[in-house]
């Protein structure tokens, strides 16, 4: 069969005629190539995928010993990326990574194994000399141990010397939530155990939880903790949506009060919301309707609340609005509930064409300036934006420059095309936000249809701002080519904002003058090869480039505050400036930091 050819099997796993990439090989198959291959040669395979390697260093399909593999295994790892998690999977690679691999590579990999229950690795990097407190800077692999209650692996990782009062706020949060009480007995247990600084947390997250067991056993050994943190707990088990934790913490004298019922509000659970309503928690003020409205979509939660007389305002029909739930503000209008122009706006801004409708067709209130609105986020979704846009103008909403300014900012060129065919206004503020668009073709619009009547700033200045180097410099050629003239602004923020100076290079090769910040700038974010590519290009430079090697953020005016004697700047920027004449605003003799 011609190598050139795409290999076609037909075997019970494939149909005939169908495409079969190299993983998808039967194993007997594999380990003929192998054999094939040579065993001095496999490394020979790698190139083919990083799947199919990872096949040879996991499936026994090649008769080859263990050590054997090993011996080709950094060279496959070359053409291969292998993560911690995959390292994971193959103990012989394990060991050798451990061996071999560098040390945040190590670490990692010990974390990992500790994540997935591998207590066999664990043990074996740890005895290969694996740092253990590295292995755990980052806490999640921690968090996930806690959360799957893994008590024998944080004994083992104790036992090899974590220290586990580091992270015990991690461990005793995720363990309380997910109702790990034999973890936290464990914790409580150890010699200069932490635990009673992180009470707080761990009624919190076990009432969130709904784990009472938790909860009795924390009263048990922390009665007076217990008694301070009942309130927070009472807020906590509502947020959770636990009817039966409330239910026990009022027994034991918790108090709630609004915001118990707004927390509970946001979680939309229909009977402890009624249990505290029934029971009189505190619900005057209009936030809980607007939280029903804002987090559920439908109307089952609003109209317990009012059947209650909860209190609603114009923040809940707002609240429906921004979030799109048609059927919740619908039923609030027909109920009686106020609105204003936030809910045309909300409505607006996020794109809800159905609720913008409804809005329209009810005489909402409608804030000023709305078709700009329209375009503020169009680059989410802009042919949703253009049509709320259509959508407002056929109700006859007014417009002005910043519809056009917004459309263009954001991308939508769709939408500035039209509103250009209607005669909405613009001026040079359209094309002057443009550029932050990085749409090339909508830049190019603007640059041949747009007015020039006023700019607010330097256009180029700001396409080297808001743009990558090659977005960059795409724009700027457009800009160049439309007239727009280049000037020294232009190279100072080039020289700040890329320190590669790829698009100060494309400005001097198109003539563009420079002066001293470009130097200075070079100076002050230690870019030695910038100092001299500016230099060797005949920018100027003065005393207040020299005055910037010092640790002062005002230059030349700084250094005659205080007489500094060290040197902040790297040691050939120095130098650099030294030997080839830059001035000096002091004749002494500068002192070199002997770091640099």
């Amino acid at each position: 069969m011609s190598t050139s050819k795409r290999m076609k099997l037909k075997h019970e796993s494939c149909t005939v005629g169908s495409t079969v990439t190299m993983n998808d090989l039967p194993s007997e198959v594999m380990k003929n190539i192998f054999n094939f291959v040579g065993k001095g040669n496999y490394c020979l395979i790698a190139p083919v995928s990083k799947d199919f390697c990872y096949n040879y260093l996991t499936t026994d399909v090649i008769e080859d010993s263990s050590s054997h593999k090993l011996d080709h295994i950094l060279a496959i790892q070359k053409n291969m990326v292998t993560t911690p998690e995959a390292v994971c999977s193959c103990k012989d690679l394990a060991e050798h990574c451990f061996l071999n691999a560098v040390d945040c590579f190590q670490e990692d990999l010990l974390a990992k194994a500790a994540e997935k229950g591998r207590r066999d690795l664990v043990t074996m990097g740890h005895a290969l000399g694996v740092d253990m407190e590295k292995s755990f800077r980052k806490l999640h692999p921690i968090a996930e141990i806690a959360k799957k209650g893994d008590l024998e692996m944080l004994k083992l990782l104790h036992e090899k010397g974590l220290d586990v009062s580091t992270c015990s706020k991690t461990i005793l949060e995720n363990a309380a939530f997910h109702g790990h009480l034999d973890i936290l007995k464990w914790m409580e247990s150890l010699e200069g155990s932490s635990i009673e600084s992180e009470y707080r947390s761990l009624f919190g997250k076990a009432a969130e939880g709904g784990h009472l067991d938790i909860i009795q056993w924390g009263q048990d050994i922390a009665v007076d903790a217990f008694q301070t943190h009942k309130y927070s707990c009472m807020i906590d088990a509502a947020f959770g949506g636990q009817l039966e934790l409330v239910q026990w913490l009022r027994t034991q004298g918790a108090v709630w009060d609004f915001f118990t019922l707004h927390k509970a509000a946001s979680t939309g659970s229909i009977p402890l919301i009624e249990y505290l309503l029934q029971n009189g928690c505190e619900s005057r003020f209009g936030e809980i309707c607007e939280v029903a409205a804002e987090f559920h979509d439908d109307t089952n939660l609003l109209e317990l609340l009012r059947q209650y007389n909860v209190p609603w305002d114009e923040r809940t029909c707002a609240a429906a609005a921004q979030k799109g739930n048609i059927n919740v503000l619908m039923y609030a209008r027909l109920n009686g509930c106020p609105w204003d122009g936030a809910t045309l706006y909300n409505a607006v801004i996020n794109g809800h064409i159905d609720v913008v409708e409804y809005c329209l067709n009810n005489g909402c209130p409608v804030e000023k300036n709305i078709c700009s609105v329209a375009m503020m986020h169009s680059m989410r979704n802009c042919a949703r934006a253009l049509e709320v846009l259509k959508l407002l103008r056929k109700f006859s909403l007014q417009w002005d420059k910043e519809t056009c300014e917004n459309a263009a900012k954001n991308g939508n060129l769709e939408a500035l095309k039209w509103a250009r065919s209607l005669g909405c206004p613009w001026d040079s503020c359209t094309m002057y936000h443009a550029v932050e668009s990085r749409d090339i073709t909508l830049i190019k619009y603007c640059i041949d249809n747009c007015p020039r009547n006023f700019m607010p700033g330097d256009i180029c200045s700001r396409a080297i701002f808001w743009n990558t180097e090659d977005v960059s410099i795409s724009i700027l050629k457009l800009l160049h080519d439309g007239g727009f003239r280049l000037h020294e602004d232009q190279c100072a923020v080039a020289a700040k904002r890329w320190g590669s100076f790829k698009v100060l290079r494309w400005l001097k090769l198109h003539s563009c003058p420079w002066d001293e910040r470009v130097c200075i700038t070079a100076v002050k974010y230690d870019n030695f090869e910038l100092l001299v590519y500016a230099h060797e290009n005949q920018c100027p430079w003065s005393e207040e480039t020299f005055a910037y090697c010092f640790d002062n953020d005002y230059g030349l005016e700084g250094i005659f505050d205080e007489i500094p004697t060290e040197v902040q700047c790297s040691g050939n920027i120095f130098k650099y400036l030294v030997d080839n004449g830059c001035p000096q605003p002091r004749p002494e003799q500068w002192i070199l930091n002997d770091d640099h």
